[in-house]
């Protein structure tokens, strides 16, 4: 996944909104993708309450889901910038 750095504009709007206007205000796809993160990180959290143990490959799907979450923020930032929503 390649990495990109918000614009200044798109970055203050996202400073502007706070996490909770964010999923309500975010497209279908952010959303489910909040959704997506949230169910792997709980699963991961109660494997290692179960075993005692860390997964790291249940560490490393949640580490890529926030990084997924984070570009689709991003571009929905930036098209609220761009006026396109």
């Amino acid at each position: 996944m390649a990495m990109r750095v918000l614009s200044t504009q798109a970055a203050l709007e996202l400073l502007k909104l706070r996490p909770s206007v964010v999923h309500i205000l975010a497209p279908r796809e952010v959303k489910l993708k909040q959704h997506e993160l949230a169910t792997a990180t709980r699963n991961a959290e109660l494997f290692y309450a179960r075993t005692g143990q860390i997964d790291h490959g249940m560490i490393q799907d949640v580490t890529e889901l926030r990084l997924q979450l984070d570009t689709l923020i991003g571009e929905w930032a930036e098209r609220r910038v761009e006026g396109v929503i």
